[in-house]
């Protein structure tokens, strides 16, 4: 008994050890060291273009003028805002002058930026903030009334008036029907010209 147990644990011994040499640390002697699993890279975030800067401030002021408009027809301080009127030359609907008025600004190329084109009631006012250093001259933006009154035809006229707050320049141009009255005559259409105005100037 006592010569078997070193030669059993010898021949385990030597057993063991060629079994290594065979196999290796990676298996097979010559056989391929398994890859490594591939690295998954994080896929990049999503960017969506968001809206221009001053978009959310244009549409917060525009609600809150559509609130002050709804509040004041329900506590009587104002009446309902006028239909349109159904006699209307096609140049001079809220479609068609939505539909031209911010082609017609970059095809003009005007030192100018269309900041709203208020078209609740008629006529549709665009308010337009004249680049800085650009004077408050009315020759700037005429090229835009006649585009207007081009497509309008005899049918058509164009009420433009120059705002202005001293640091910062304004254009307003209405676009009406032929016989109306200027836009800046009259007393409901004045106060949108002023409310829009107030709403931008800084």
């Amino acid at each position: 008994m006592t010569w078997r147990l070193p030669v059993g644990f010898a021949l385990g011994t030597a057993a063991g050890v060629a079994l290594t040499l065979w196999l290796g640390p990676g298996g097979p002697a010559g056989a391929p060291a398994p890859e490594a699993p591939a690295r998954v890279e994080p896929a990049a975030p999503l960017v969506v273009p968001g809206p221009a800067a001053d978009e959310p401030e244009r549409a917060l002021r525009a609600c809150h003028a559509e609130v002050a408009a709804l509040r004041a027809v329900l506590d009587g301080s104002a009446a309902l805002p006028p239909s349109w009127p159904s006699d209307l030359p096609p140049a001079a609907t809220a479609d068609d002058v939505r539909a031209w008025v911010g082609a017609a600004m970059e095809d003009l190329a005007l030192p100018a930026t269309l900041r709203e084109l208020e078209c609740s009631e008629y006529p549709c006012i665009a308010l337009l903030a004249l680049d800085e250093g650009v004077p408050a001259d009315s020759r700037v933006v005429e090229p835009l009334r006649q585009r207007y009154l081009e497509r309008a035809g005899a049918d058509g006229a164009a009420d433009l008036h120059m705002l202005g707050t001293g640091t910062r320049n304004f254009a307003v141009v209405a676009f009406q029907a032929a016989g109306d009255p200027p836009a800046g005559r009259e007393p409901r259409t004045a106060q949108r010209i002023q409310d829009l105005f107030d709403a931008y100037a800084p």
